[in-house]
């Protein structure tokens, strides 16, 4: 076994990640392992090979947003929304429609992400095809992100949320809450791992504790590696 690295894994990963929610509100979580992962960028070369087992891990409160550079479909706020609430309404679909930006509420086993992207989102599907491109061994795909734990009693609503700091402007409701904060729903993301089969899981994010979560997680990539 090669072994390039001998210190504390969890030192790196607090170099790497931001605790919190704050920052831009306007998640590319897809886009950006693409741009890692994909080829775009020269000093990632040599990071995937052919026999290794590639895991993706994605911690996130909010659905996926990811827009060509060119977008402009972040210019300027609107009057009256929370700002993230255009990646909703642009990338999702409930009973074949775009929500509307108004009070609105149906069961979440209606709604799905929108195929296209609405015409203004990179489409799922490119994300996927480019994993799937990637050369290695295998690979799986974990989101502990906004998902409610019993999705046929769930719904997917966009109102007023008198918890948030927000309150005033018409936002997306959290699909699920917990101590630790809440969440929206990610159905760009739940599309993007149920891409992957038995290789893909999404947890919910709105968890006291994460270490079932993190077994959960552990137990996909173990999994994978031994159906290889």
């Amino acid at each position: 076994m090669k072994t390039n690295f001998t210190g504390d894994i969890s030192d790196v990963f607090a170099c790497l990640a931001m605790l919190g929610t704050s920052g831009c509100g306007f998640e590319h979580q897809l886009q950006s392992v693409r741009m890692a992962l994909s080829g775009f960028v020269a000093d990632n070369n040599g990071f995937l090979r052919s026999d290794a087992h590639l895991a993706v891990v994605y911690i996130t409160d909010e659905d996926d947003c990811s827009a060509p550079a060119d977008s402009t479909l972040y210019g300027g706020a609107v009057s009256g929304q929370d700002g993230s609430l255009r990646c909703s309404l642009v990338g999702h679909l409930c009973g074949g429609s775009s929500p509307p930006a108004s009070e609105f509420s149906t069961p979440l086993g209606n709604c799905s992400a929108a195929p296209d992207g609405g015409g203004k989102l990179i489409p799922v599907q490119t994300f996927i095809d480019e994993m799937n491109r990637l050369r290695t061994q295998s690979v799986s795909v974990s989101v502990i992100g906004g998902w409610p734990d019993d999705v046929a009693t769930a719904s997917y609503a966009i109102g007023y949320d008198p918890t948030s700091s927000w309150s005033d402007l018409l936002s997306s409701i959290p699909i699920c809450k917990s101590a630790n904060g809440s969440a929206a729903v990610e159905l760009r993301m739940k599309q993007f791992v149920d891409a992957f089969g038995a290789a893909g899981k999404i947890i919910s994010i709105c968890q006291d504790d994460f270490s079932n979560a993190m077994t959960q997680v552990g137990e996909l990539i173990n999994t994978t590696v031994e159906c290889q």
